[in-house]
Formats: structure tokens, C-alpha cells, sequence
């Protein structure tokens, strides 16, 4: 028995764009994207987190709120 043909049968309850989805990255059809370069000095936007650490900086510069003082 292929492992494909072992697929089939849980794959019988799904809706067809799901099955379909499942076809695709079986076959390798379905691979995610590297992330696009950016060119040396150009401006990239912060994530969520960095910018509340920009924020918190800004707030209190000579504080280190985001520091942790424990970790285990």
C-alpha cells in the first residue's frame, strides 16, 4: 500500500480546497517562500515587539524594562 493511498481515507471528510492543499504539499508543490532580501541601508519596518521595546526606551531611556532579571 502507498502512502498516499493510506491518505485517502481520512482525507474523504475534508472540503476539497483542504484536500487539495494536502495534494499539493504531498507532491512538494506547496513550499513556503524564503524571505525577500533587503538591499544594505534601507529601511525595514519593526515587528510589534520591537517597537514597544523602541517605545519603552523612549518612555524611559535609562531604564531597562524589558530586561530580565531571572530566567529559568
Amino acid at each position: 500500500m502507498s502512502s498516499e493511498g493510506s491518505l485517502q481515507q481520512p482525507r474523504a471528510g475534508l472540503s476539497p480546497a483542504k484536500q487539495a492543499l494536502i495534494q499539493a504539499r504531498l507532491q512538494g508543490r506547496n513550499r513556503a517562500a524564503a524571505p525577500a532580501r533587503v538591499a544594505a541601508g534601507s529601511d525595514v519596518p519593526l515587528s510589534f515587539a520591537q517597537e514597544r521595546l523602541w517605545f519603552l526606551y523612549r518612555l524611559q531611556p535609562d531604564v531597562a524594562l524589558y530586561n530580565m532579571s531571572k530566567a529559568l
